[in-house]
């Protein structure tokens, strides 16, 4: 398929842009001019790139200029919590553009569409609950998605991500944090840690999204499917670093403070269990085993 892909400089994006490609797609990205390509530095000949200037018109012409017949978004603006100053671009980012990128979509004849949500629209395991205002405007774009549905027959498939990792992840994140301070040794303050987590791989995320291009090829205009993206193995924190620490049985002491700080405001500490599993889908990575080969 022909598939233009938004958010292809952050690690999910480029890792999905880089599978879909070997496995014989045409991958069309859609990147802002301030983006760092340097990711595909090695092959970025492969891709047909556009460059999105904050205008409709720029949209338009990536949709039509390789003859897009599936999009997948995987653009966002993520901030766990939010100052004044960050409303706009939340919004921009996560409302707006995408809003235009549908509207281009319709205009131009495409409508099969892969959306990329979030599990922390489900704080408390809730139906909607929004743990902090990027998740607000994911559910807000999830309602701009539902009128495209009704009034357009766009057909789409929203995934919704609970935490990821994997290799090379310059993101700062929970996974790449923890390997790093075990490797040093030292004392770290953390939360209790008594919050549950699921971490799921990169190549699993990878193989969920071409589940969902197989099933959306085959779906009827103005069809929604959601799926949750959740590891079989959940965790609770504080037990997930005891383990590691505890199988790693390095030479070089990390001790943890737990309770060094508070939770943050909204913590979420139950995850969201009701949401369907994308069928077919087989996790095939393990968060503890990952973290003990790249400690290796």
């Amino acid at each position: 398929m022909n598939i233009l892909i938004t958010g292809a400089t952050g690690y999910i994006g480029s890792n999905l842009a880089k599978a879909l490609f070997e496995s014989g797609h045409k991958i069309s990205l859609l990147v802002r001019p301030s983006s760092d390509l340097s990711e595909f530095s090695t092959g970025i000949q492969k891709f047909s790139i556009h460059i999105y200037d904050g205008c409709y018109s720029s949209i338009s012409k990536a949709l039509t200029q390789d003859g897009i017949n599936l999009v997948i978004h995987c653009a966002s603006l993520f901030l766990s919590s939010h100052r004044e100053e960050d409303v706009e671009r939340l919004i921009d980012s996560n409302i707006k553009f995408p809003s235009m990128l549908l509207e281009s979509m319709v205009q131009h004849g495409v409508y099969k569409f892969i959306n990329t949500g979030t599990a922390w629209q489900h704080y408390n395991d809730e139906s909607y609950n929004p743990v902090n205002l990027y998740a607000a405007t994911k559910q807000a774009f999830d309602d701009i998605v539902r009128y495209y549905l009704e009034v357009n027959s766009i057909a789409c498939i929203t995934l919704k991500l609970f935490d990821t990792y994997g290799p090379n992840d310059g993101r700062g994140k929970l996974i790449g944090f923890l390997i790093k301070k075990i490797k040093e040794g030292g004392h770290i303050d953390i939360s209790p840690g008594e919050q549950e987590i699921s971490l799921v791989h990169i190549d699993d995320v990878v193989s969920a999204y071409k589940l969902a291009i197989k099933e959306l090829v085959g779906i009827k205009k103005g069809s929604s499917r959601e799926y949750g993206i959740c590891s079989a193995d959940t965790y609770k924190l504080r037990a997930l670093i005891k383990t590691i620490i505890k199988e790693y049985n390095s030479d070089i002491p990390l001790h943890v403070n737990f309770g060094g700080f508070n939770y943050r405001d909204r913590e979420v500490m139950t995850l969201w269990q009701s949401y369907k599993k994308i069928p077919d889908w087989v996790e095939k990575n393990n968060v503890v085993d990952f973290i003990l080969k790249e400690l290796q």
